[in-house]
């Protein structure tokens, strides 16, 4: 990828759907790209959100996290997928778009030296996600409820913010 002026970002999105999670990560996208930061968006190459991401001229990488019979990939292939769209996007901070991308990114945390974030949008947690996801240097509840459950099943809770100012 090009050197930028700004602060490079790669976000990592597990699907190519267009849901809430995706909306709202379009919404800050078409206030901030280019302003502040300059944006590139790991997704799977099928469906609608590379699309919108290219009409607000926000370049994607590939990600392929599923086999050509669309099952998931094994933790190692996932791992070296991630590991590849990282080492290409050169950003200075990783974003996960989703608890699930979050803990794949986790993973994988201890390799990098570029510090690494997720969204949390939902309430629901299993053990092995503790432990991955702690991995992350900054985790981002959309609301007190969602953060309160997280860091009571065992999230840091020195890394774990609200995020509550509305994007208009």
């Amino acid at each position: 990828m090009p050197e930028s002026p700004l602060p490079r970002i790669l976000i990592c999105c597990e699907y190519a759907t267009l849901n809430g999670g995706e909306h709202s990560l379009l919404a800050a996208l078409r206030l901030l790209a280019g302003e502040i930061f300059d944006f590139v968006a790991a997704v799977p190459p099928q469906g609608p959100l590379g699309a919108e991401l290219a009409s607000i001229n926000i370049p994607t990488l590939p990600l392929n996290l599923r086999n050509t019979e669309n099952q998931k990939l094994s933790p190692a292939e996932v791992n070296s997928a991630l590991s590849d769209v990282i080492k290409e996007a050169k950003p200075n901070l990783i974003h996960a778009n989703s608890l699930a991308m979050g803990r794949m990114l986790g993973r994988i945390a201890p390799e990098f030296e570029i510090p690494m974030t997720a969204h949390l949008r939902d309430i629901r947690l299993s053990e092995p996600a503790i432990s991955d996801l702690n991995q992350l240097d900054r985790l981002i509840a959309v609301s007190e409820a969602t953060c309160k459950y997280h860091v009571k099943r065992g999230l840091a809770a020195e890394r774990t913010t609200v995020f509550t100012t509305a994007l208009t």
